[in-house]
């Protein structure tokens, strides 16, 4: 994606979304909505509060992906609870 191809779909114009994206101008909420939409990820994702990005999927449900290994539980694995 191009930096115009990201403007058109913010509905920026060029030279506003290179000076957003340079960081010499910030986002408004909505544009950080927008923009997670539009890159298919998460406004937490967006802003560094956490390592995941939540993917939409064609059948419109969300897939939670992370670049940390550990959150997936390796094959075997049976959740348990104590005391019940």
């Amino acid at each position: 994606m191009t930096k115009k191809d990201l403007a058109v779909a913010l509905g920026l114009s060029v030279a506003t979304a290179s000076r957003k994206l340079n960081g010499h101008i910030d986002w408004t909420v909505t544009e950080l909505v927008r923009l997670a939409d539009v890159l298919n990820t998460s406004v937490a994702y967006l802003v560094g509060e956490t390592p995941e990005t939540h993917r939409k999927m064609k059948n419109g449900l969300t897939r939670l992906e992370s670049d940390r290994s550990e959150l997936v539980a390796g094959a075997g694995f049976e959740p348990t609870t104590s005391g019940l």
